[in-house]
Formats: C-alpha cells, sequence, structure tokens
C-alpha cells in the first residue's frame, strides 16, 4: 500500500493534479470530489483539444471515445458511482486491475464451464486406475 505512484503531468502546464496520489493507498482513500477534480485537471471532463493528448481516457471507452456499448462517449461521468469512478481513475494513472469488467457470453460461459466438468471427470477417472 506505501507504493509510490508517479504522478501524470497536465498537458497545458506540466503540472500535477494537486489530489493525485502519491501511493496505493492514497489511491484507495480518494474521494469522488477529488476524482472529479483530477478529470477536470486532466481535460477528460469535458471535451477540449486537450482531451486526446493523454495515453488513456477517464470516461468509458477507449482512446477515441467509443463508448462500451458502441456509442460515442468517452468523457468522465459525475453521475457515476464511487467504485466506477476508482476503476477509471485507476485505469487512466496505469494501475492494474482496474479494466472494465467483461460480460461473458453465456454460451462461451457454459463451453468452460462443460470443459472443466469434463476435466475434472477425467482427473477422477486416472486417479482411480492409478
Amino acid at each position: 500500500m506505501s507504493t509510490p505512484l508517479q504522478p501524470l503531468v497536465r498537458v497545458t502546464t506540466g503540472l500535477p493534479c494537486p489530489s493525485f496520489p502519491l501511493t496505493i493507498l492514497a489511491f484507495w482513500c480518494l474521494t469522488e470530489a477529488q476524482m472529479d477534480e483530477m478529470a477536470d485537471w486532466y481535460h477528460q471532463a469535458s471535451p477540449c483539444e486537450w482531451t486526446h493528448m493523454y495515453p488513456m481516457r477517464m470516461g468509458r471507452g477507449d482512446r477515441e471515445g467509443e463508448g462500451e456499448n458502441g456509442e460515442n462517449g468517452g468523457l468522465w461521468e459525475r453521475e457515476a458511482g464511487l467504485e466506477t469512478k476508482r476503476r477509471r481513475v485507476g485505469r487512466f494513472v496505469g494501475l492494474r486491475g482496474c479494466e472494465s469488467p467483461v460480460v461473458e457470453d453465456r454460451k462461451e460461459g457454459r463451453k468452460r464451464a462443460n470443459r472443466r466438468a469434463r476435466e475434472e471427470e477425467e482427473r477422477a477417472m486416472r486417479k482411480k486406475w492409478v
């Protein structure tokens, strides 16, 4: 938790956001207001010429502004919940494990479950014969 984070700098000034967390613990202690401040600081809350100058976007979707469900967007959403904001800020600053959750296709999920069941059955049979 005391692992230091290297602050990102604002494209226009070269200064880090005053609310930028300097450790992993500070990241987990960020408030919604601080995350909103970071979105404003890094030009992610409203589109401008600097919005796309950062390696990652804070909003939904990818860097090019394509939303998760195909809609255009990609900007910061002040109405989003605390955990959603934390995940998006974490992804923006480069933390692992902050990717958007992937909804698994039901068919693929069933295939994976069936495969696991077959593997378990094969292991049990091998044990029985050994």
